[in-house]
């Protein structure tokens, strides 16, 4: 049988009690009683087996009036083991009863567990979620609750703390709606208020109420000024080099702590450990330069860059190699030598040690200070270079490399 509409009957043939139910699927049905039987027959089930039940249809119909027939037949046989008539509707004067023997009723802790257990594993459809959540709107284990509710205007008004812009002087009765109208996070401004930072948005915020006032600070003794080597720009704070050059604060102060050697490929000092001697040829050109760039000379080729990141543009090399040479951190960058136009910015010019030797492109006639240097610029490795110096390989990338006596 497959895929019959019946009402259908099950009978135990022992003690005559009987099931009665509605179905798509006949067959279906049945295996799905095997698996898991009506709760008042599973008693009977474990006990006789189900060799003592029998199946049958007892009226094949439309889907459409399924239920009735169901409805029709419980109502009229009244079969034992059906524990609850599927589709059948109690009359109002019915339920009205029902209604007012549960009121105020307590289910004990015990009755909980089983329901709780029993209901396990089951999925509740969408549209039954959606109506057990509209009733329980305002409503929270009997207590009113503010769920799916707003303050009022007056309400917010009375809860907030309102706060002042001290450059503007205008008055906001929330840190969000000063936040709103500035066009900054609210997050900044409590941020002010709460003496973490100075300033939010540029500006200097208050509490209206002096009593809440405590914990604003009103100096940073953290900024100092600082000097930005490549430009010699002095900066009145870390924030200020940072938004004037687009970089991240926290880099700027790695580099003043000397936990990083540049930021954005620049060099900073805070300015109050410059020498303060006039005479001292550093500290006055980076006066005299004021916000103007420092232009740079390539010594081998004798072109002059006004910036150090054009040079590096150009020739392709990392700026931070240039800066290392112009600081005496090392020879060569690109090969080439570098040094300012103006000699007064100058440091010594960095010798090769002991256990680096200066190397030479015999067809270029570029000169690095060391095997390792050599590689870099090529971008060969150092054992391919140290090869050809040793008289174990004839060239390196089709180079041929000496050692400068």
């Amino acid at each position: 049988m497959d895929n019959i509409v019946c009402i259908y009957k099950i009978t135990n043939t022992i003690t005559g009690d009987f099931y009665i139910g509605q179905t798509h699927d006949f067959e279906y049905r049945m295996k799905g009683h095997k698996k898991k039987p009506a709760p008042k027959m599973r008693e009977d089930v474990e006990k006789y087996g189900w060799d003592a039940f029998k199946f049958e249809i007892i009226e094949e119909c439309s889907e459409n009036v399924l239920t009735e027939r169901e409805n029709f037949y419980i109502s009229t046989l009244k079969p034992p083991y059906n524990s609850v008539f599927k589709g059948f509707e109690r009359s109002q004067e019915t339920r009205k009863k029902i209604s007012e023997t549960l009121m105020g009723h307590e289910v004990s802790q015990e009755t909980r567990m089983k329901l709780s257990k029993s209901n396990s594993g089951k999925n509740v459809s969408l549209d039954t979620r959606e109506k057990i959540s509209k009733a329980m709107v305002g409503k929270s284990n009997g207590v009113t609750s503010f769920l799916g509710q707003k303050h009022t205007l007056e309400s917010r008004m009375k809860m907030s703390k309102p706060v002042i812009c001290v450059e503007t002087h205008e008055v906001f009765w929330s840190i969000d709606v000063a936040a709103e109208h500035f066009n900054i996070s609210s997050s900044n401004i409590a941020a002010v208020l709460n003496g973490r930072q100075l300033t939010a948005g540029g500006f200097h915020w208050r509490y209206v109420d002096e009593q809440f006032n405590e914990k604003i600070r009103t100096n940073d003794k953290r900024n100092k000024s600082i000097i930005c080597k490549e430009d010699g720009k002095i900066f009145d704070s870390i924030e200020q080099a940072a938004n004037t050059l687009s970089l991240n604060p926290c880099g700027i102060l790695h580099v003043l702590k000397g936990r990083a050697k540049t930021c954005g490929d620049f060099h900073f000092e805070y300015a109050n450990d410059l020498p303060d001697d006039e005479s001292n040829s550093c500290s006055l050109r980076l006066k005299l330069l004021g916000t103007k760039p420092v232009p740079i000379l390539c010594v081998e080729t004798g072109k002059i860059y006004p910036t150090i990141k054009l040079a590096s543009k150009e020739i392709k090399v990392a700026s931070q190699s240039i800066s290392a040479v112009l600081n005496g951190r090392r020879m060569t960058a690109g090969g080439f030598h570098w040094k300012y136009v103006d000699d007064c910015l100058n440091v010594p010019e960095k010798k090769p040690t002991s256990t680096a030797k200066p190397v030479i492109c015999v067809e270029t006639g570029q000169i690095f200070p060391s095997i390792k240097a050599t590689a870099d610029a090529f971008k060969f490795t150092p054992q391919s270079i140290s090869a050809v110096l040793n008289g174990k390989g004839m060239t390196a990338g089709g180079y041929h490399f000496e050692y400068v006596d």
